[in-house]
């Protein structure tokens, strides 16, 4: 439901009667019961590089960022909220199965457990 509401070209008029928590709480709900890998939330294949990792994130940060729906009601500002830090989580957790990291971090090793096979 978010994706639809982020979709939508800035200053159209949304019909809020069609917007309904119960309707967020089944996205959101549907989302929390398996956990899913970070080329999966990303919706790239597990083979994907750098810049498609990127492009990706990109995409969905712009379309699940709480600013675009900062006029709407709680429910849908708390659901991009939890959409956000899951898409933030998935895109370190990409950077790290890829080997971008700073130096400063901990050694891709310590990912391995999370990466496809052969992504490192």
């Amino acid at each position: 439901m978010l994706k639809e509401l982020a979709a939508m070209p800035p200053g159209q008029v949304v019909d809020r009667t069609a917007v309904n928590d119960e309707a967020l709480k089944a996205d959101y709900s549907t989302a929390a019961d398996a956990p899913e890998r970070w080329f999966t939330i990303l919706g790239i294949d597990e083979s994907a590089n750098l810049d498609e990792v990127r492009e990706a994130y990109k995409t969905l940060i712009k379309q699940t960022h709480p600013d675009r729906v900062h006029e709407m009601s709680p429910a849908i500002r708390k659901f991009a909220e939890g959409e956000t830090k899951r898409i933030n989580a998935a895109y370190q957790e990409a950077l790290d199965c890829l080997g971008w990291q700073p130096a400063h971090l901990h050694a891709p090793e310590e990912s391995a457990d999370r990466c496809p096979s052969g992504a490192l």
